[in-house]
This record gives structure tokens, sequence and C-alpha cells, in this order.
């Protein structure tokens, strides 16, 4: 947790919206993990067997000329969709909130109406009462700060697809501590 045991609701406010973002910080960077992770096994395991086949039975050129642009082809898609375009979603810090309520329904929408409502009372909007606002915004913080928010974010997903990569990663070294001449040969034929 925080720590924090303000009742001043800005401070509360900062605290929520800090803690809710950070959130969407680990959310990104499991995602962006897990994209490259990925990326190294969907790619690597083939051209390994590719590689491996190729220095079994030699494989024909016309075969041969298909792997590489077909890897490279793979490669810019799954960059583009399983790294790049996490990096470019935007996270609002409303985002964010919802994104640990939804894996936290207990809270039933109090921090996103904590998040949300406090910066319009703070604008002098008239539409809510701000002292419930601000009260809603209080009990929100004092009733979590001990919890943990990125609890929410999963980390399995990445820890698999790295596990992958760096499986991949091994067996590639391991082909080519054994037979480092034959195996380069066949990259380079």
């Amino acid at each position: 947790g925080t720590g924090l045991m303000a009742t001043e609701p800005r401070a509360c406010f900062e605290a929520l919206r800090d803690r809710v973002m950070a959130v969407a910080r680990l959310n990104r960077a499991c995602a962006v993990g897990s994209g490259i992770g990925q990326i190294a096994w969907k790619i690597g395991a083939p051209l390994l067997a590719a590689l491996l086949v190729q220095q079994a039975v030699n494989l024909p050129f016309y075969v041969r000329a298909l792997v590489l642009p077909l890897a490279v082809g793979f490669a810019l898609w799954w960059v583009f969709r399983l790294v790049l375009m996490p990096v470019m979603v935007r996270y609002t810090v409303s985002r964010a909130a919802m994104l640990v309520e939804e894996r936290l329904p207990g809270m039933r929408s109090r921090l996103v109406s904590a998040i949300e409502l406090y910066p319009e009372i703070e604008k002098g909007s008239r539409h809510y009462d701000a002292d419930m606002v601000r009260a809603v915004v209080v009990y929100a913080q004092e009733s979590t700060q001990d919890r943990d928010f990125r609890d929410v974010i999963d980390r399995r997903p990445v820890r698999r697809h790295l596990a992958g990569a760096a499986g991949t990663a091994a067996a590639w070294l391991a082909v080519f501590a054994v037979a480092p001449a034959s195996m380069w040969t066949a990259l380079t034929s």
C-alpha cells in the first residue's frame, strides 16, 4: 500500500490516480514483454526447424527462398501487432481505473467515480454534490490504501512467452554449439 492516511480529498485523489496509472504502466509493460517473447519463439522456432531440415536434406532453393520472406513478413506483422500496438494504446486514468474495477468487482464503481468526478468538482461543476464527491474520493482511497492495484495484472502470459523465447534462444545456442560449421553452412547456403 501507499501508507497514505490523508483525509484531504486532493491528496486522496492524487494517490488514487497514481496507483491506477501504475496499473496502466504495468499492463503496457506486460503486453510489450509478452509480445517480444511471442515474436522470439514464433519466428525463432520455425526458423530453427527449417535450418535443421535444410541441414539434414538440403532443401531446394525455391523452398529456402520462401522461408526468409515469410519469416520477415510475419516478424513485421507481429512487431506491429504485439509490440507497437500495446505501446500506442493511450491509457487515460479512467480507462486504467476501469481495468482495476473489471478485476475487482467489489469496488462497485467507486474507484471510477472518484477518478472521473473529482476533476469535475475541481473545475467548479455544479452537476455534482462537491461534498459527496469528496467523500467518495476519500473513502475510495482509505478503503483501498492497503491494496496494491497492480495485483490485478496477470503476469503469467508474459512469463510464459518470455520463457518460450528463452527456450528458443537456448535451442539455437545448443544447435550451434553442437555443430557450428555445418549449421553455419546450412544457414548461409
